[in-house]
């Protein structure tokens, strides 16, 4: 690890990194009708974003899986099946994307409508790095509303803007996990009823459906509160999994989903994302990437240096662009499930392999390869 070099920050912009709950678009599946676009502040912030869509390793459930892919860049493809990695393995301090920040002299700060022990979070984003951590922060907050018993993702925006403003002037990280969107979807307690379908009929993927349209609203005012900002400020923001709506999800494979074959399933762990500026950033569409590999995204977009894990990370990804629990993808653009081993990549999954053990079980907070 010691090969890399490690830059000086230039600038620190604000960076706001959203896991939105159950985001996802049933049409990278496959089309279907409704009255209008149920996405429709995201696909035009396509336009000004870096966007595309992220392969993560959780569905229908295990968020906490996604955070630590984002948060680390570490994969759950080299962990034992049905793994809860907060749960698991958070047993020390892990350096990852919170320590580094913290290095580079961000405030780094997780803000969570949960409580601590969901997932265990609290000793997770402890162990994590992060500076100043918010469990149950609508214990906080005035004017909260609620979708089906869960707090939306309005009323958590509007209080990452009150930690910013009160944060302004110095370098400012923070994550938070959303969960409007959360299953059961059938109970519509509060959420407006918009979006229909014109040529299917499934009662839970409709209310689902409108409970991402309210996101994607939210979204767009988030945006617009930061757009006019003096301060440079990156949002990045990708959905955790895609929710269990399994008919749905059939109908539009058009057969069952245990029959897929490892390409075609791809489609169904990959969700949103987009990478956003107020400063501009180039438009762009990737196409190949998963969730262990985004926040070297964002470290790009904000103009940050890359820690040597980081940048170990950039040499993996040019080999094996797509990599998750159920599979990863070559250079060459062929699929192979997690535990088929191509010959040409053999090196390269063993040093990516090799390196995060290192990371997880052994480093004992040695910065030398943050």
């Amino acid at each position: 690890m010691t090969q890399y070099e490690v830059q000086k920050a230039d600038k620190k912009p604000a960076i706001i990194a959203i896991m939105n709950e159950s985001f996802a678009d049933f049409e990278h599946i496959a089309q279907f009708k409704t009255n209008k676009d149920y996405l429709p502040n995201y696909h035009k912030l396509q336009e000004e974003s870096i966007s595309g869509y992220v392969s993560v390793s959780a569905y229908g459930g295990y968020s906490c899986n996604s955070e630590y892919e984002f948060l680390t860049g570490n994969t759950l493809g080299f962990l034992p099946s049905g793994s809860a990695v907060f749960t698991q393995y958070l047993n020390d301090k892990q350096n990852g994307l919170v320590s580094w920040l913290n290095e580079l002299g961000y405030t780094t700060q997780a803000i969570s409508p949960c409580s601590e022990g969901l997932w265990d979070i609290g000793n997770a984003y402890e162990q994590l790095q992060f500076k100043d951590r918010i469990y149950n922060c609508q214990d906080r907050m005035s004017d909260i509303q609620y979708f089906n018993g869960n707090i939306t993702d309005e009323t958590i925006f509007r209080y990452i803007e009150e930690q910013y403003e009160r944060h302004a002037g110095s370098p400012y990280f923070v994550w938070t996990a959303t969960m409007q969107n959360h299953a059961p979807y059938d109970h519509p307690e509060g959420v407006i009823h918009e979006i229909t379908f014109e040529d299917y009929n499934d009662p839970a993927a409709q209310e689902y459906l409108n409970l991402i349209y309210q996101s994607d609203k939210a979204l767009g005012e988030l945006i617009n509160y930061f757009r006019h900002k003096q301060e440079e400020v990156i949002i990045v923001m990708f959905g955790d999994h895609y929710p269990h709506i399994i008919d749905f999800t059939e109908y539009l494979y058009g057969k069952d989903v245990a029959l897929l074959s490892t390409e075609d399933y791809s489609r169904l762990r990959q969700t949103p994302f987009l990478i956003w500026s107020n400063k501009g950033v180039e438009a762009e569409k990737i196409d190949d990437i998963s969730l262990n590999y985004l926040s070297n995204e964002v470290m790009e977009a904000a103009g940050l240096p890359k820690s040597r894990y980081q940048q170990e990370l950039d040499k993996i990804r040019c080999d094996i662009p797509i990599i998750s629990s159920y599979g990863y993808k070559t250079a060459d653009g062929e699929w192979y499930s997690i535990n088929d081993v191509a010959d040409k990549y053999k090196d390269t999954l063993n040093e990516y392999e090799t390196v995060q053990y290192y990371r997880m079980f052994d480093e004992k907070r040695d910065n030398s390869i943050n």
